[in-house]
């Protein structure tokens, strides 16, 4: 049997609620706006993150046969050998093209980089969009204590 699961944002609550089939060959979407380190996994509703969807297929005893840019394609583990692929870990599959990493610096300015875009929406990001604290906050404070924190 083939399943492909491609509903924005609900996919991986639909995959885990598969309790009696068994299917042999899954094609999941998911949000490529992630890095690959990112476990995530929202309420039934918005968006999909990889990361979750390879948990999901250890449960059910599945391997990662493939990856393009938004879908990752699974087989049964006694079908893995077919595929021909070495190393099916995410790193190996797939370079993320579209995520952003954030940190926060010590004065508490917020910097992000990498794909400085809201996806759908054609929106650029600037620098200035991630800030919580107004310019004038921005300093480095007083250590209230010993150590790092």
């Amino acid at each position: 049997m083939f399943l492909s699961i491609d509903i924005d944002g609900n996919d991986w609550h639909v995959w885990n609620g598969l309790k009696n089939d068994q299917p042999r060959l899954i094609v999941v979407e998911f949000n490529p706006s992630a890095s690959n380190d990112l476990y995530f996994v929202q309420d039934a509703d918005p968006r999909r993150i990889v990361a979750g969807l390879y948990r999901a297929r250890e449960v059910q005893r599945l391997r990662t046969g493939s990856r393009d840019l938004c879908q990752c394609v699974f087989v049964q583990s006694k079908d893995f050998k077919r595929v021909k692929i070495a190393d099916n870990s995410i790193d190996a599959i797939y370079e993320p093209y579209m995520d952003l990493q954030i940190c926060q610096g010590f004065d508490g300015t917020i910097f992000a980089a990498g794909h400085m875009w809201l996806n759908w929406h054609g929106i650029k990001l600037e620098q200035e969009d991630f800030q919580i604290l107004p310019r004038h906050l921005r300093k480095y404070p007083r250590p209230r204590r010993e150590g790092c924190l």
